[in-house]
């Protein structure tokens, strides 16, 4: 946060108050990083359910004649994948081929479109759409925004019991819904690996909302959490985070991510010819998931040898409360073979890469 600049508060930073949520400053916003520890959370997460407060995310609208084949133009991936009622994952990409953000576009049922992306680039997105924006577009932030995300085995069923019909929405899918009054944008995609439901709304509606859900899931177990929580579980399943494995440097080839990136949809987009020539060579970097030895975890920066040289380092490092052990995930060279070692705090740790995720939730996606 630059001086001079005011920390935003969530609509709940109140509930969060009175729930004794030890709070810190994440994005330019003030947000919960936990309420019990960490590590219940999380487990809460896997075996039951958690309500996150996620109303610091970019919520822009985009709507007009010219918006679809506008964002066709803009996005990695293909927009004819979400007619009204889906959403897609995509990236938003410079003319290097290298990442703004990434996030989800949905579009909904009233023929709009909502574009979900991080609070930390809300001003580098907003700068990349309106820098292009044509005359029939516009390009609204939401300001006045709320947003709560419900993930584990018993999310659908909490959902379900205030909002009928939930359990039917599809993966990726969005509805307009009502949750105490209040009316919602429905979604279901997640950022744990597990069944999730995300509800966007005004930020008037809140306090009602969470009341709502709390209620619902307290018979189910539901937590409370907060970004520790939400850092811990995206990592065990190998997710990037922006600022992390993501950056304007960084493609989504190297993370992995190619499969969001459509090079045939017959539209050219900022860095669709770099990323083609990167994908007929191949990436010079690979997002690698690393297992180190003993109970040191490597945090990011930690540089990442193989045979004695350098080949990357760690762009995300924690304790994985799932499979009780140091994970950690390392921007590496593609061509990197033999055993791996991090170095962490001059101690130099062998490390066994392995495939992504970490973790694999029952429900199998």
């Amino acid at each position: 946060m630059q001086d001079g600049q005011t920390v935003r508060l969530s609509p709940l930073d109140g509930m969060h108050a009175s729930s004794g949520a030890r709070m810190v400053e994440f994005a330019g916003w003030r947000l919960p990083v936990m309420f019990t520890s960490i590590i219940q959370e999380h487990r809460a997460v896997r075996e039951r359910a958690g309500l996150f407060d996620i109303s610091h995310m970019a919520q822009i609208i985009v709507e007009g004649a010219g918006t679809q084949g506008w964002l066709q133009s803009l996005i990695t991936n293909d927009i004819r994948l979400a007619p009204p009622g889906r959403g897609i994952y995509t990236f938003l990409t410079n003319e290097r081929g290298g990442v703004v953000d990434d996030g989800f576009v949905f579009h909904l049922p009233d023929g709009r479109f909502l574009l979900v992306f991080n609070a930390s680039r809300e001003p580098a997105v907003l700068e990349h759409l309106r820098s292009r924006l044509p005359g029939d577009v516009s390009v609204v932030a939401r300001l006045d925004r709320g947003a709560l995300a419900v993930q584990g085995p018993a999310s659908a069923a909490i959902v379900q019991a205030v909002v009928p019909g939930a359990e039917n929405l599809p993966r990726r899918g969005i509805a307009a819904a009502a949750i105490a009054g209040a009316p919602v944008w429905l979604s279901r995609t997640g950022y744990t690996g597990e069944d999730g439901f995300e509800m966007f709304f005004h930020s008037g509606h809140a306090e009602s909302v969470w009341r709502a859900l709390t209620a619902s899931g307290e018979s189910a177990g539901m937590a409370l959490c907060g970004l520790g929580a939400r850092d811990t579980l995206r990592m065990e399943m190998g997710y990037p985070l922006y600022g992390h494995e993501l950056d304007e440097t960084t493609s989504p080839f190297e993370i992995g991510y190619g499969w969001a990136v459509k090079l045939d949809k017959g539209v050219e987009f900022p860095g669709s010819e770099a990323l083609r020539r990167e994908k007929e060579a191949g990436p010079l970097r690979i997002l690698a998931g690393l297992l180190p030895e003993g109970r040191i975890t490597p945090r990011e920066g930690c540089r990442v040898l193989c045979g004695g040289e350098v080949m990357g380092r760690v762009t995300s490092g924690t304790f994985s409360p799932s499979l009780e052990r140091p994970i950690c995930l390392a921007l590496i060279a593609s061509d990197a073979r033999g055993e791996f070692e991090v170095d962490v705090r001059e101690k130099q740790v062998p490390a066994q890469q392995t495939a992504l995720p970490f973790y694999r939730p029952a429900r199998g996606d």
